[in-house]
């Protein structure tokens, strides 16, 4: 929610980090400051590979049903 890093902050706005945007090089692993959904260093989230894997398996779940 930082104006200094992102354009409206409070918007929903997915297609920030589809190919071609300024923002594809973040990494939700806790690599970059701009978004850290499961912590960083020594305070990261222990459930974060599960987390991720979960996220790929619920969508390939939901791509083969449809």
């Amino acid at each position: 929610r930082d104006l200094g890093i992102w354009t409206d902050p409070l918007e929903f706005q997915p297609d920030r980090f589809m190919p071609g945007s300024k923002y594809v090089h973040i990494d939700v692993r806790g690599n970059d400051f701009e978004v850290i959904p499961f912590g960083a260093g020594r305070r990261i989230c222990p459930g974060m590979s599960m987390g991720i894997r979960m996220v790929q398996l619920m969508v390939a779940t939901l791509v083969h049903g449809f």
